[in-house]
């Protein structure tokens, strides 16, 4: 075998795509990067979620890591929910009228 002189970057560089494109954060040695590669899926999708290119979104907000129903521009009203729409009556609740408990406060 012929030995020869490289540049540490370009193995970083190789760690850093293995990473990218398995989604992990693993650390490896050039003995260990070919079988890294070769572990990569290349045909029928991904296991891993932040690999995907189209990535599913609601009113234009990617779907990535936690967020709530506001940053995704979800709320009581962009979805005309009421009461009346989820069959909540004062009955189903356990009171007597809508006078004894603010059904409103039920969504706010």
């Amino acid at each position: 075998m012929a030995y020869g002189i490289t540049n540490d970057e370009n193995y970083r560089a190789i760690a850093n795509a293995i990473r990218d494109r398995s989604g992990t954060e693993q650390t490896y040695k050039p003995s260990e990067m070919a079988l890294a590669i070769e572990e990569i899926p290349s045909e029928g999708g991904t296991t891993n979620y932040n690999l995907l290119s189209n990535k599913p979104s609601i009113e234009g907000n990617v779907l990535m890591g936690d967020k709530t129903l506001e940053q995704l521009g979800i709320t009581a009203e962009s979805l005309d929910v009421t009461a009346e729409s989820l069959g909540i009556t004062p009955e189903s609740i356990g009171v007597d009228s809508a006078d004894e408990y603010d059904i409103y406060n039920l969504f706010h």
